[in-house]
């Protein structure tokens, strides 16, 4: 019971720093949204920042999931001495890389922009790779970021990195608010980066707390270097694959009516906000859990938190794909609908996400199942279940695109999901025989219906309590916290009449920890 409280309390801490940030954040987009609407400069700017992020999901995905395994089996077995000699070596050779790549990004700029947005032309394509080569050195302190993150979290350090979020989105706020009328869009593209150093330098302390000292060095022939490349180049291979997927979904979406580019973004976004608050807090506590057994070959156990963690998930995931789905107008309209976000950018947006949200099960599922295979240092498996996921995406893309334009686009994209996790899940028994799928098929069956008739009591509620959405902000606001709020007690209630198990695991903590307060 001791190390459940743990990790709920782990979880918990990194839900609510997650929450405060995704709301900063949801502030943030509001604030883009009203100063540059969903229209030509937003759609450049929005492109612009899609190009560094491909760069940056290929090096967070690289470094979240390779180093984890590789720092665990070096602290156990060389000590903390090494562990931080070996966090020096792959954080030098990650800037090394990085600045490489940043170069590269500026040379490349035209082309970069060609293949995302082939569509742009004249002063729209000018400005796309101004932004570009203003933003793409961002790759370097995102990395270095990355590694401090991965450090302290084998540390059982979750709190400071899980609040990084604050000085990112506090520094976007502080410019959309008092600089943006002065400085523009390019302005907005210089703040991207700062903010990204300002995560940097609020993690540092605490990672010098936890005995840390970077030390400059070229890394050299380190045998766990080694180790770590070798399980990277699947990685990079499969984050590649998945860019290539989000390049050919943009440059479809940039051939679309004008605002399908900033609809999709704003929707993913929102959908975003689901998957960071809950499906990585769970995921990012269970990895090095997940590690650790690993380590002591206890290969029970690892599945034992792997069906947890799935179920974790899906107990969010669910019953938040049926809320998406009934409440995404309203949810786009207060949140974004004011000066140059219009009522045709808020229809589109809340289209993108209905589609969107339907594949927020297979996302969570996901996720766990990769911590899973990177656990067991198996990065090939999710390279090739992601290539044929990817493959899917593209297909069901060029399909769906002619009669659905950009929800065609969302919707291929949550399918995809959805098949990545079955295909991961197929994997994993071949790989390990049982996986306790029947506790994990029985939760989610329960999960399923508790969903269904909350979904039913919003849908009949909503129109009473919400109706055209025609009053003061903060009377639609408050309108919509309630429905939303009736949602989730709903929906927990009908878990606990029905038994769900990882409910009643999460009451069992917090009961002992209220007897421990009370006694």
């Amino acid at each position: 019971m001791a190390r459940a409280g743990k990790v709920a309390k782990s979880t918990i801490i990194i839900m609510v720093f997650t929450l405060i940030s995704k709301f900063l954040g949801f502030f943030r987009d509001i604030q883009i949204a009203s100063k540059f609407g969903a229209g030509e400069i937003a759609d450049t700017f929005l492109i612009v920042f899609k190009a560094s992020s491909i760069a940056i999901v290929i090096i967070n995905s690289v470094i979240h999931t390779t180093l984890l395994p590789v720092l665990t089996e070096v602290s156990s077995k060389k000590g903390k001495a090494k562990e931080i000699s070996f966090v020096n070596d792959f954080l030098n050779g990650a800037l090394i890389i990085t600045s490489l790549v940043a170069i590269l990004g500026w040379i490349f700029s035209p082309l970069i922009i060609k293949v995302l947005a082939p569509a742009f032309e004249g002063e729209q394509y000018r400005l796309a790779i101004e932004l570009n080569r203003i933003g793409f050195p961002m790759i370097i302190s995102v990395a270095a970021t990355s590694v401090i993150t991965i450090f302290l979290q084998k540390n059982n350090q979750f709190t400071v990195p899980a609040a990084t979020g604050l000085p990112l989105n506090l520094t976007y706020i502080v410019f959309l608010v008092f600089l943006s009328h002065r400085f523009g869009i390019r302005g907005l593209m210089y703040t991207v980066v700062i903010a990204h150093v300002a995560q940097l330098v609020f993690q540092l302390p605490k990672a010098y707390e936890m005995g840390y000292r970077y030390r400059f060095s070229i890394p050299s022939n380190n045998p766990y270097l080694k180790k770590t490349l070798l399980l990277s180049a699947p990685i990079i291979l499969g984050a590649a694959v998945q860019q290539i997927n989000t390049i050919i979904d943009r440059n479809l979406a940039s051939r679309l009516e004008v605002g399908s580019i900033s609809a999709l973004s704003y929707a993913f976004r929102l959908e975003e906000f689901i998957v960071g608050v809950f499906i990585v807090a769970v995921s990012t506590v269970f990895f090095p859990m997940l590690t650790g057994e690993y380590e002591k070959e206890d290969y029970g156990e690892m599945k034992n938190i792997m069906g947890y963690g799935i179920n974790f998930a899906l107990m969010i995931t669910v019953p938040a794909t049926i809320g998406l789905m009934l409440l995404s107008f309203p949810i786009v309209k207060l949140l974004f609908q004011r000066n140059a976000f219009d009522h045709q950018a808020t229809i589109m947006t809340s289209n993108a996400l209905i589609f969107y949200s339907i594949g927020l099960p297979g996302i969570g599922a996901r996720d766990m199942l990769l911590k899973m295979f990177y656990s067991l240092k198996d990065t090939k498996t999710p390279m090739l279940n992601g290539i044929i996921a990817v493959i899917i995406n593209i297909t069901l893309s060029l399909l769906l695109i002619g009669q659905m334009q950009y929800k065609g686009l969302a919707l291929a994209t949550a399918i995809s999901a959805l098949i990545s996790a079955l295909l991961l899940t197929i994997s994993l028994k071949k790989k390990m025989g049982t996986i306790g799928g029947r506790n994990i098929f029985s939760s989610l069956i329960k999960i399923t219906v508790a969903s269904f008739l909350m979904g039913l009591i919003v849908y009949l509620l909503k129109p009473i309590i919400i109706g055209d959405l025609i009053g003061t902000p903060m009377m639609n606001i408050l309108r919509l916290g309630l429905i939303i709020l009736i949602g989730i007690v709903s929906y927990f209630s009908l878990c606990y009449i029905l038994k769900v198990r990882e409910l009643k695991f999460l009451l069992d903590i917090f009961k002992g920890r209220v007897k421990r307060i009370l006694y």
